[in-house]
């Protein structure tokens, strides 16, 4: 993960194996083996717990892409979604829906009490209900998704509600599973103890990176029994690319796009006094690269990682044209409802810029090389083990320059970096498709015994 070029033909060491195109096959076998005991459970009830019916497509993706795995593994199965908005996971995933905050009183009374126990007896009566409703499921489990950061959160909001569920998770007597999750930084102290506390009751652990198994060691958990597993939105399916785009010289009639992937971004904790600033900075930014790279006679795509970004990619748009008589009919700002369009967005696209961390994984699943402009370490990590780790920077200090000078030269090693790309997510996917329906089966074998010994017997 150093950034030096590595041969097209075999993607860097995930945990010290090397993966070539020639074993790609063998790692995912069309059938995955039918044991008994991991098929104890014939007619799974698997719950889906996380920041899910949200904004964030990223999120909403990697629920997708779990879902439709476990789906064609267990099509008879039963799954619901655990969110802080179940009416909006329902429409978009078709499932039923739990809610996943806790709850306010409706009686005066106990929220009176409540108030006067610092909302203590709110909380003790929350995990007695979720402890209740889990019961209701074999297993619970985390797709994907950076839950073991604290990027935007408060104590009292995702931290405590993930150490309430595991917590009860544990008191149901159900396995609970984060499954190739993102971990840290985790800056408040007191958020970092109640993901620690979660992180510890959970049944397993698996995390996208090597460095998310890294930083929970770091701040005291057990991690020997931890797996590393590429993200879960490698399992998407994947557009068709564009045929002009692939491979090849750019077709002279043609100028280069550029993809813009572009954030409300506002700094770590968007409530501190200097968010406003952080914001405009960062826009600056975004418009310089944008004017300079339509100074080139080159098209600029602005493309979006969550729906509030449209705000965002509309003043950059206004700014970019009222600054340069070239933008217009050359920057455009796309709508997007899901990671599937963002992909689709990008199949014509030569080079994304993105700050969000599915924009990145979207460009190179559709094989496109990418300048990272991340808040946090994860880009840098998945872009490092596709050997591009020179075209990154922290979005809080990139030089607009430097990112106009590594356009050029992604632009230049388009092909070479394009092949390395696709080998590498094609190796991901390999072993994802071989990981995850064996380590769903493992957790289902040791839930719900009674459940269990009946469909041993009905074998």
């Amino acid at each position: 993960a150093n950034g030096h070029s590595q041969s097209p033909q075999t993607t860097p060491a995930r945990d010290g194996v090397t993966v070539s195109l020639s074993n790609i096959a063998a790692a995912a076998p069309a059938t995955a083996p039918q044991r008994a005991d991991a098929r104890a459970v014939a007619t799974p009830r698997i719950a889906l717990l996380g920041n899910y019916g949200s904004e964030n497509l990223g999120n909403e993706g990697s629920l997708e892409a779990v879902l439709n795995a476990l789906r064609t593994r267990y099509p008879k199965a039963t799954f619901a979604c655990v969110c802080p908005n179940p009416a909006r996971a329902e429409v978009l995933h078709g499932v039923s829906s739990i809610q996943l905050t806790t709850p306010h009183f409706s009686n005066p009374r106990l929220r009176w009490l409540d108030s006067h126990l610092y909302g203590l007896l709110r909380r003790l009566f929350a995990l007695i209900t979720a402890t209740f409703v889990l019961r209701g499921f074999d297993l619970i489990l985390v797709p994907g998704t950076g839950i073991l950061d604290d990027f935007g959160e408060r104590p009292g909001a995702m931290p405590f509600e993930m150490l309430r569920w595991t917590l009860a998770a544990r008191l149901a007597g159900r396995p609970f599973s984060f499954l190739s999750i993102g971990a840290g930084p985790i800056r408040n102290k007191l958020n970092r103890r109640l993901m620690l506390w979660a992180a510890r009751f959970a049944s397993s652990r698996s995390y996208r990176d090597r460095q998310s198994k890294d930083y929970m060691q770091s701040i005291g958990l057990n991690v020997e029994r931890d797996s590393v597993l590429p993200d879960v939105a490698f399992l998407l399916p994947t557009p068709p690319p564009d045929g002009a785009s692939v491979a090849g010289s750019l077709p002279p009639h043609r100028p280069a796009i550029i993809g813009l992937g572009v954030m409300e971004y506002s700094g770590w904790f968007p409530n501190l006094k200097e968010s406003s600033g952080i914001h405009r900075t960062y826009t600056d930014k975004i418009v310089a690269v944008a004017l300079t790279e339509i100074s080139r006679d080159r098209q600029v795509r602005l493309l979006i990682g969550q729906h509030s970004d449209l705000y965002t990619a509309r003043d950059i748009a206004r700014r970019v044209i009222a600054a340069s008589e070239k933008a217009e009919g050359n920057i455009q700002i796309e709508h997007a409802a899901n990671l599937h369009e963002v992909m689709t967005q990008m199949a014509d696209v030569d080079v994304v810029v993105a700050t969000r961390f599915h924009n990145v994984v979207c460009a190179l699943k559709m094989g496109k090389p990418v300048v990272s402009l991340g808040y946090a370490d994860k880009n840098d990590v998945l872009l490092a083990e596709m050997g591009m780790l020179e075209f990154c920077r922290h979005v809080d200090t990139f030089d607009p320059e430097w990112v106009s000078a590594s356009i050029d030269a992604a632009l230049k090693r388009r092909d070479e970096l394009s092949s390395r790309i696709a080998v590498t997510a094609a190796a991901y996917k390999a072993e994802l498709d071989a990981a995850l329906p064996q380590l769903v089966d493992n957790l289902l074998s040791k839930s719900s015994p009674a459940r269990t010994a009946k469909a041993l017997n009905q074998a």
